[in-house]
């Protein structure tokens, strides 16, 4: 059977579905089935395909060419490391790539599907080099079509809707966004449009934490429950601090163990946070600024921290600092200091709360 044979057959799988389903109250759907599935992976920053990755394509070449109602879908990826903009468009090119190898080798550009994922699909931590390097790839899949006989539809899980805006917390002007929404069970991103709204619908009684990256803005986090079906209002509004020169934003929720500048567990995904706020604004120059709580005594002008104390704040602001070098953020972007308790935002705390305030960490913005 040649490549134009597979393309008829195909199309013709496509047009009897829907004379297949005339009559029947119930729908013949199709059926998907993997045959073989190959990764190719690239350099950084790259999209030519390595050379002993052309063995793995044409392997799923002969396998085609042994099959009838079959597709080849190709899906590719990114790491985190560059804005999202740009890796959008690298995940362009290296689907291009790999289908055009493909066309090359005689395969009907008919029979090929690409999805570009960018950054957005990861199947390791961005935090290593090993982990980057498997998410730098392209997936080739071939799929094979069949017909599946009548089934009755599953009852679907109740659907809440997630949505809100983005709007500038000084000018209330609408912001396009990249707004990340996230549960135990499910992670997913979408862009907010041109006024500012974003939406997703995930199952009813789920938690979910949504974060909200835009170029110009430090990032924010709100947690929430979806408790009931979908509404038609806006449930929650983002307002986002602008990142300028001379403005200051707290880390929040990033929590240290007592005395030390090690961070407790549930503060560990923080980070990742920071990061990508570094690459979505990927030409600002900040300060890393730790501070440590030690109120002022009772009828003293000035509490003077410890040697041991001033190094605590300094070696928790260098903790963050060294987290974004080791992940790809220059050295010449960023610099950290520890301010001991010189700008406590309560010097005479007497509240636990007042107290979490005076001990943190915050993203200085040098222009």
């Amino acid at each position: 059977m040649n490549l134009k044979s597979f393309q008829h057959s195909l199309l013709l799988i496509i047009f009897l579905i829907p004379i297949l389903s005339i009559g029947q109250s119930t729908s013949t759907a199709v059926h998907t089935e993997v045959l073989l599935q190959e990764a190719v992976y690239f350099d950084f920053g790259k999209d030519e395909l390595r050379p002993n990755d052309a063995q793995k394509l044409e392997a799923i070449i002969a396998e085609l060419k042994d099959n009838e109602y079959v597709k080849i879908r190709i899906t590719a990826h990114t790491d985190s490391i560059g804005s999202i903009e740009n890796n959008q468009r690298l995940s362009e090119r290296r689907g291009k790539s790999v289908k055009t190898f493909l066309i090359t080798k005689g395969i009907p550009d008919s029979l090929l599907e690409v999805g570009l994922f960018g950054e957005h699909a990861p199947i390791a931590e961005n935090y290593t080099e090993n982990g980057r390097q498997k998410n730098r790839r392209a997936t080739v899949e071939l799929i094979k079509y069949k017909l599946d006989p009548p089934v009755i539809p599953e009852k679907k899980q109740p659907m809440g809707l997630v949505e809100g805006t983005v709007v500038d917390k000084i000018t209330g002007t609408p912001i396009q966004a990249t707004v990340i929404i996230r549960s135990k069970t499910f992670r997913d991103s979408v862009a907010t449009d041109s006024t500012g709204y974003f939406s997703k619908e995930v199952p009813i009684n789920t938690v979910v934490g949504i974060d909200v990256f835009a170029p110009g803005y430090f990032f924010e986090t709100k947690m929430m429950k979806v408790a009931s079906k979908l509404k038609t209002a806006p449930t929650i509004t983002f307002e986002m601090p602008p990142a300028t020169a001379g403005e200051i934003a707290s880390i929040k929720d990033l929590f240290f163990v007592g005395n030390k500048a090690v961070l407790l567990p549930k503060s560990k995904p923080i980070l990742p946070k920071v990061l990508r706020f570094m690459q979505v604004n990927n030409k600002l120059k900040i300060e890393i600024a730790g501070h440590i709580n030690l109120p002022y005594r009772k009828g003293a002008y000035f509490n003077t921290p410890s040697k041991q104390q001033q190094t605590l704040s300094e070696n928790r602001a260098k903790l963050v600092y060294d987290y974004l070098i080791k992940n790809g953020i220059s050295a010449d972007r960023i610099n950290w200091k520890g301010y001991g308790n010189s700008q406590m935002k309560f010097p005479y705390a007497i509240k636990e709360a007042q107290m979490k305030q005076n001990r943190r960490v915050e993203i200085r913005v040098l222009e």
